[in-house]
């Protein structure tokens, strides 16, 4: 019974790739969408429209972590940089998600909206530009199953994870 239950999660698996383009079609993966002088990459410190203090620094420090660790362009100061990363924090948002059955809060969700724009500062053009990409997460604040509860910390440096992680593979990795 387990080894057909696996072959129809892997048939199933297959089908939504198929359903959705994915490994078909004209769309390939690109390993760099980056124009070839561009190298190196300035991230000034975002911008916080929100009440919520250092929330800018938490992020541009998440996608900085993340530029850093992958190494496609060099982080540099903006006076030295081929191009610019410029964001703006203009969401933030710790909401009630989920109750039990006693109606008492057991889960939340972290919301962060931000704007971005990544621009080529040797040919003075934007590259790309994003009026809202959202990171989110959801968290427990009671023990699960498997799982010790969270809190707003910690599904907050999840949200801006995601978003960090967007911002790179928006930046240096393409479909074409």
């Amino acid at each position: 019974m387990a080894a057909s239950a696996r072959g129809l999660t892997a048939g199933a698996i297959g089908l939504i790739l198929a359903a959705s383009g994915v490994g078909c079609g004209p769309y390939s993966f690109s390993a760099s969408r980056l124009p070839g002088h561009i190298k190196t990459v300035a991230i000034p410190v975002f911008v916080n429209a929100t009440s919520e203090p250092n929330l800018e620094q938490e992020v541009t420090q998440a996608v900085t972590g993340e530029f850093v660790r992958d190494n496609s362009l060099k982080v540099v100061p903006e006076g030295r940089a081929d191009s610019g990363l410029y964001g703006r924090v203009i969401r933030y948002e710790n909401r009630v998600f989920g109750y039990n059955a006693q109606a008492q809060t057991e889960e939340y969700e972290v919301v962060i909206e931000i704007q971005v724009e990544f621009k080529d500062l040797v040919k003075r053009k934007t590259l790309w530009k994003e009026e809202s990409l959202v990171g989110r997460t959801t968290y427990f604040v009671v023990a699960t199953v498997g799982q010790a509860p969270k809190d707003e910390v910690t599904g907050r440096t999840e949200a801006i994870r995601t978003l960090a992680g967007d911002i790179l593979n928006r930046t240096v990795r393409s479909w074409s």
